[in-house]
Formats: structure tokens, C-alpha cells, sequence
């Protein structure tokens, strides 16, 4: 069933859902603004653990709720439904198959694309990863924590947070990178990272995505190869998944 979930969202991601797949999380600043004012006179929230937890909780226990009351309903086929609205609204934030073009960093293709492959981490495998091991309600714990790193209040929790949660999935990002590109070339610098700290992620990521798609350091690769790379790296972890999940079969 996950397997189905995720080729279902990452196709409808890839041939569906352009621009729409943009506007997903345009809720959540007046989301935050609205729980920041009922939090912010209660001393119990000064903590910004504490905050952090009460912008996730409410929409994750509500959210588990729902799928724990509705999940085995028609033979589980609404958990199926569930957990394809679940995994597709979770990709993201942005659609890691059309990027949006850094104006700033137009003429630097070696920082653009190293940005690029550091957050399609975040916005596809560190979402599948998730799934995989824990369930929808796991992924959208993770994309709310995500979220938070873009408001001050609690952005050091959460970017903490976040970097532990990516820590195991950036590894396996950057082994997809390589297996699909020049594994010899990056290999070594993928063994200085295994066991970096997680603040470290985007470096691996970044590092690693620009050794497999390049032949040699002065290569200018354009944006659509490094794109060509992801894609293959995608298609081959869910050939992997598609393995394991026939070999549980037998």
C-alpha cells in the first residue's frame, strides 16, 4: 500500500500538480499568528520547546484522530485515500521537479545547484523516508516542524529539530546521488560525512549531488541535468522499496 501511496503522489507531484503544489502551505502564517497570540501571555509557552509544540500538536493529534477513526472504514480503503492526501500535501514545500530560479545566484550554477540538491532532500526523500518508517502521521510531524524553521520564534528549535530528523534520510539522499552519477568520484567525500553532525546535512547533500553529476571540478552542468540526476535518484529508491516490499511478500 505505501508503495502505491507514494507513485500515485510523486506522479501526480511530477505531471499534475505544477503550480498548485506552491500554494500548499500558504495557511500557515496565519496559522502561527493566530496560536502565537493565544500562547504568548501564558509564561508556561516562554520556552520555545514548549511553543514549538503547541503550533505542531494540535494539528497532528487532531489529524491522527481523524485517521485513527477513519482509516479501517471500507476495507482500509479510506486510509489509502488518506494517506495519498496526507503524502501529497506533505511534498514540498515547494515542487522539487519544476525548481524556482534563484535570481541571486544566476551566474553561480555550482551554488544553485548545490542549494537544489540540498532541498530536494527536504522536500521528497526525507518525506519518503519518513513514511516509510513511521506513517503519514510521522510526515506531517516533519513538515510542521520544517515549516517552523522559517519563523523566529522557535526557528533555532526547529532547525535542531529538523536536522536530527534529516540526519539518517541526508545520507541516504546523497548514497541515491551517487549510485545514479559518479559514485567513484564522491564516494570518499560521502565517508567524511557518514558520521558528521546534523547541522552538516546541506553540506552533504550540496557536495555530494555536484561530485556525482559532474565529470570533472570544472564542469558547468546545467540546472535541467542536475534535475535529470534527482529524478533518476527517486526512481531508483523506489525500485529498492518495490525489492524489499516483494521480498516481505514471499
Amino acid at each position: 500500500m505505501k508503495l502505491l501511496v507514494m507513485v500515485v503522489c510523486l506522479l501526480s507531484e511530477r505531471f499534475l500538480m505544477h503550480s498548485m503544489s506552491y500554494q500548499r502551505f500558504s495557511w500557515f502564517g496565519s496559522y502561527f499568528q493566530r496560536i502565537n497570540q493565544l500562547v504568548e501571555k501564558n509564561h508556561f509557552f516562554a520556552n520555545p520547546w514548549l511553543r514549538l509544540g503547541a503550533i505542531v500538536l494540535p494539528i497532528v493529534l487532531s489529524t491522527a484522530i481523524i485517521y485513527s477513526l477513519l482509516h479501517s472504514i471500507v476495507f482500509g480503503f479510506m486510509g489509502v485515500v488518506l494517506s495519498i492526501i496526507l503524502f501529497f500535501y506533505c511534498l514540498g514545500p515547494d515542487n522539487a521537479f519544476y525548481p524556482l530560479s534563484d535570481s541571486k545566484l544566476k551566474n553561480d550554477s555550482n551554488i544553485r545547484m548545490g542549494n537544489y540538491f540540498a532541498s530536494v532532500n527536504r522536500q521528497l526523500f526525507a518525506v519518503i523516508f519518513w513514511y516509510i518508517i513511521a506513517g503519514p502521521i510521522a510526515v506531517l510531524t516533519y513538515r510542521l516542524i520544517t515549516l517552523c524553521t522559517s519563523i523566529n520564534e522557535v526557528k533555532l528549535q526547529a532547525t535542531q529539530a529538523t536536522d536530527v530528523l534529516e540526519w539518517v534520510p541526508a545520507r541516504m539522499t546523497a548514497l541515491l546521488y551517487l549510485l545514479v552519477g559518479n559514485f567513484q568520484q564522491g564516494f570518499s567525500l560521502f565517508i567524511q560525512y557518514i558520521l558528521a553532525k546534523p547541522a552538516e546535512n546541506d553540506s552533504l547533500l550540496s557536495q555530494c549531488g555536484l561530485q556525482a553529476v559532474k565529470s570533472n571540478t570544472e564542469e558547468e552542468v546545467p540546472m535541467p541535468v542536475a534535475e535529470n540526476l534527482v529524478e533518476q535518484a527517486l526512481i531508483v529508491l523506489l525500485v529498492f522499496i518495490a525489492i524489499f516490499t516483494l521480498v516481505a511478500w514471499m
